[in-house]
């Protein structure tokens, strides 16, 4: 995507990580950070992985993300694979529509 100047302009994705889910209220309690400089659809989901290793310095078992407008505990869902990826960009990309 480019914005109105011609500059490249890429969703914003928080990542959170280093905490842990907590029950009451349902949400995830960790470091925060919002990444505003990738191109994260242009990836696919092994390079999405990668990224995340390189810029934490630890390795991933389980990815998820949480749909904003939902509640937590029925929002979360897990990245597995190429298609978990790619549907969450174009939930993302409907929610900024």
């Amino acid at each position: 995507m480019v914005d109105d100047a011609g500059e490249p302009s890429y969703l914003k994705v928080e990542l959170n990580l280093r905490g842990n889910f907590v029950r009451n209220p349902h949400g995830y309690v960790g470091e925060r950070y919002l990444v505003t400089d990738m191109d994260f659809p242009a990836l696919d989901f092994d390079d999405f992985i990668s990224y995340l290793e390189r810029f934490t310095g630890e390795t991933f078992e389980k990815v998820y993300y949480s749909q904003r407008h939902v509640p937590f505990k029925m929002g979360i869902r897990y990245i597995e694979d190429d298609a978990d990826y790619a549907f969450f960009f174009w939930i993302q990309h409907l929610k900024n529509c």
